[in-house]
């Protein structure tokens, strides 16, 4: 399913994502270092950006939704929807060293 979610975007899928882009918002995707201080901290307590949604983790071949009790995980990939101006914030956030 992550592959699929990776790769396959289909004509109308490219139609909503430039509709995003648009709107002044990106679909990003970060993947967390085992040295970042994300790594290991739950969803709740990260300091991310206030127009910013996580979407997935995808951790190995499974892909997980974000709640409260998420903790993020050395090499998970972190799908987010974020305002273009907040997207250094975001990745300045999940990649930031201990």
């Amino acid at each position: 399913m992550s592959e699929m979610l990776s790769t396959e975007i289909c004509a109308r899928e490219l139609v909503a994502l430039s509709n995003l882009c648009q709107q002044g918002m990106s679909l990003v995707m970060i993947q967390i270092s085992p040295v970042a201080a994300a790594a290991g901290t739950s969803v709740p307590d990260l300091e991310l950006p206030r127009d910013c949604v996580l979407i997935a983790v995808i951790r190995g071949e499974v892909v997980h939704y974000p709640r409260g009790d998420t903790r993020l995980q050395p090499w998970d990939r972190v799908f987010a929807l974020v305002d273009r101006a907040s997207e250094d914030g975001l990745r300045d956030v999940l990649s930031r060293l201990r």
